[in-house]
């Protein structure tokens, strides 16, 4: 089991702060190896990615402007969850 945390703060020039981070939950204290993490844009294209290994967390910071799209795609295994957002 993980969790998805997105954290959102504004910075001066009006461009949005985003903060993603996937941590497991209950007992465990590293993620499992096999968890894949993908930053999507708008257009579904890869713009970042990470693998858990023996990790804690995964995390990932990025700009964006206000209407923009963006999803995060968390796997596991077989199975994937995807999120979609807009800042």
């Amino acid at each position: 089991q993980v969790a998805l945390l997105v954290g959102v703060s504004t910075s001066k020039n009006a461009e949005v702060e985003i903060g993603i981070k996937v941590c497991p939950i209950g007992d465990a204290s590293y993620l499992p190896n096999e968890v894949r993490v993908r930053l999507l844009d708008e257009n579904g294209a890869e713009v970042g990615q990470a693998s858990a290994g023996a990790t804690q967390t995964i995390q990932f910071r990025f700009g964006g402007q206000p209407g923009e799209r963006f999803s995060i795609e968390v796997a596991c295994g077989n199975k994937t969850i995807t999120e979609n957002f807009v800042i």
